[in-house]
């Protein structure tokens, strides 16, 4: 089954068509008549749905037997440094690797229910409804319009790592995989890396080893091997005192208190995700070691990758401290952090 080939062409009423206008004035005429005649007992009505799904069909990627270790980078939470750790890896491996940023895609609902409903769907027509559905998510994540931070549009998601031809292709074979499998885990996590595949070769013209940052990967480490079961995973951790006056700075939490209760919600279920990972599957690093012992901790995080270390490492400047708690925390902050989640701090080998 290929996109734009259900019975009821739902793919066509979700494409965006001022967007569609852009970039194919063609499959804009086919689409915009379908949209404008929604009557599937027209004869013409349901060439132009025909047509424009095979427009939607156009071009494919050449197969590639080179499917790299999917490399990650994650945290326990937000504010632990891994964008910090990102930029590092990005100016310093090149062009031995590639770093693709945080797409969130991971993170997404219709990502992370979506094998546990492929294997729920018993029949044919159910899962074929799944498959569709999911397609569907994939075409307007990528290429629907956003709203940013400053109010204005921009296209965000999967549109900004790969172009649309690609990304259909990439999308179509999901499909023909996911209704032929009787692992759909594999299907979607085979899906998430070729996206990253398809990306060094779509911008650097070869294939790369490639490291992917999303600070969810360490909240989700279950998830993350039963998708890649030969992931290897970095996961950075930091003073949780520290997190939680980082992002009181960011204005993600209106006070220390209520900064330090989403820290630890996050925190605790993730770390007894990771002490169920596969052995020797996740480095934890601490923040404060890689700033403090940076080249040494640089090179075994390259070597847990399987990446050759580099003559030089390029850090870009550090904006927050280790241990700034230290100095902005009163007395009674501190014991009722240590009060509520000393077992936390205990447990991530910082000291009280």
């Amino acid at each position: 089954m290929d996109l734009g080939a259900s019975k009821d062409h739902g793919l066509l009423r979700q494409l965006n068509l001022p967007q569609v206008a852009q970039r194919s004035p063609r499959l804009f005429r086919y689409a915009s008549y379908f949209r404008a005649h929604d009557d599937l007992g027209r004869r013409s009505v349901r060439a132009a749905a025909a047509t424009a799904a095979a427009l939607l069909r156009e071009s494919s990627i050449e197969p590639s037997d080179w499917r790299p270790r999917p490399r990650l980078i994650g945290g326990l939470s937000g504010r632990s440094g891994t964008t910090w750790l990102e930029q590092v890896l990005r100016y310093s491996l090149y062009p031995h690797a590639a770093v693709i940023g945080e797409r969130h895609l991971f993170w997404k609902h219709e990502f992370i229910v979506g094998p546990e409903r492929a294997l729920a769907a018993a029949h044919a027509e159910r899962l074929a409804d799944e498959v569709q559905a999911f397609a569907r998510f994939l075409v307007t994540d990528g290429f629907g319009p956003r709203i940013n931070e400053r109010g204005g549009i921009t296209f965000g998601g999967l549109g900004r790592l790969l172009p649309r031809r690609v990304l259909l292709a990439l999308a179509n074979a999901f499909q023909s995989n996911l209704i032929s499998t009787a692992d759909p885990w594999r299907v979607y996590g085979d899906f998430y890396t070729s996206l990253f595949s398809a990306w060094t070769r779509t911008a650097f013209g070869r294939e790369l080893p490639w490291i992917s940052k999303e600070p969810s990967y360490g909240e989700s480490a279950d998830r993350v091997f039963r998708l890649m079961p030969d992931a290897r995973l970095v996961v950075l951790v930091r003073d949780g005192r520290d997190i939680a006056l980082s992002a009181v700075r960011a204005g993600w939490s209106a006070d220390f208190a209520q900064a330090a209760d989403r820290w630890a919600q996050r925190a605790r279920p993730a770390l007894a995700a990771l002490q169920r990972a596969p052995e020797g599957a996740v480095l934890i690093v601490r923040f404060e070691q890689l700033c403090a012992q940076f080249f040494e901790t640089m090179t075994g995080i390259c070597g847990f990758l399987e990446l050759p270390v580099p003559a030089q490492f390029r850090p870009p400047p550090v904006t927050e401290r280790s241990s700034a708690w230290r100095q902005v925390l009163s007395a009674q902050q501190s014991r009722d952090f240590l009060h509520l989640h000393g077992d936390l701090v205990a447990a991530l080998g910082y000291p009280e």
